[in-house]
């Protein structure tokens, strides 16, 4: 989130509660492939439509691709394309190697 301190408890999509939860999955033997493997690079998955947030890069990370601890050595990458265009949401290509 490009703005935590202003939105935290204020927004849907990042309470205590949701980040809480979040957190629960993580500690239940998954793992975030995006956040593993690209560390606190600051790229987001969702912008607003108002404010030019998208070119300004003020957005949310609001999409997952998340996977089991147990398969997590099978995950080649995981990259979210900020280039494509057609909504407000970016994807997010999970490489699995099977």
């Amino acid at each position: 989130l490009a703005n935590p301190k202003t939105n935290r408890n204020k927004t849907a999509g990042f309470t205590d509660q949701e980040r809480g939860w979040f957190t629960r999955l993580l500690e239940a033997g998954f793992k975030d492939t995006y956040r593993e493997l690209n560390g606190d690079k600051q790229e987001y998955t969702f912008w607003s439509y108002m404010g030019a947030a998208r070119s300004k890069n003020i957005g949310w990370g609001v999409g997952y691709n998340v996977v089991s601890n147990r398969i997590f050595d099978k995950v080649k990458s995981s990259v979210i394309l900020t280039r494509i265009m057609g909504s407000d949401h970016a994807p997010i290509v999970l490489e699995i190697d099977i």
